[in-house]
């Protein structure tokens, strides 16, 4: 979480008060308020904190669009640089502020995403072991014929803090291309759902955050019937 400090060590305090993962904190050029990227239910924004003590703003992207935020740079006058990866693109450098409209000051993927199509990315909220919710983002394969059926991979992130979203993910995407569905579950421990969430693996690490996979799976199967249970794949890094 951000927190002030004074220089001399008193007066230290959290803003915001936001119950989820914060990070990347910076002053804005005018020292009036505070700059971080906070994690939200597989989405990483950019809040603004006033030391004043009012409720912290979004600021990119907005609540309702999901992406995530990577390096960033508050400049004079309000203009604000940063980097946003979205459900369909991989990280570009945009510039907004200033009394001018959003621009993106790259397009090094363009040419690249002009000769592919990219797959649908959707949320499946679940209910798990000892009723905990918990939620998964699966990519559909391009081109879904109902009438088929198609292959499953569950691909489990490290951590087990951290998340998956709704974001581009290219292994996913040449999966999706393949004729691959694949499954990203924010198992309990993951961050972006509250510290409760997180907190949930205490004392059973190894335990639960595999039957929320195993939930997941099972939610994903009973939403969509194209998908074939008898042709499921794993795979994970680090943690997963």
């Amino acid at each position: 979480h951000v927190w002030l400090i004074g220089a001399n060590g008193t007066g230290r305090r959290e803003l915001g008060r936001l119950d989820n993962r914060q990070g990347n904190p910076g002053w804005t050029r005018d020292g009036r308020t505070v700059l971080a990227t906070v994690q939200e239910r597989g989405s990483t924004r950019l809040y603004r904190f006033d030391p004043e003590g009012n409720a912290p703003t979004v600021v990119v992207p907005s609540a309702s669009q999901p992406g995530r935020i990577g390096a960033w740079s508050a400049g004079p006058n309000g203009l604000l640089a940063y980097t946003l990866e979205s459900e369909m693109t991989p990280a570009e450098l945009y510039v907004t502020g200033g009394g001018a409209a959003t621009r993106a000051l790259t397009s090094v993927n363009a040419d690249f995403l002009a000769t592919r199509r990219i797959a649908a990315v959707e949320s499946v909220p679940f209910q798990s072991a000892n009723g905990l919710e918990v939620e998964a983002f699966l990519t559909r394969p391009l081109d879904v014929d109902p009438a088929r059926k198609y292959p499953l991979v569950a691909m489990i992130k490290g951590g087990p803090h951290g998340q998956q979203g709704p974001t581009f993910n290219a292994k996913a995407q040449v999966y999706a291309a393949h004729g691959f569905a694949v499954l990203m579950v924010n198992y309990r421990g993951s961050t972006g759902y509250g510290q409760a969430f997180a907190d949930a693996i205490f004392g059973d690490q190894n335990g639960a955050e595999a039957q929320d996979v195993l939930a997941g799976i099972d939610a994903a199967l009973a939403r969509h019937p194209w998908l074939d249970a008898t042709r499921l794949g794993v795979e994970g890094g680090s943690y997963g």
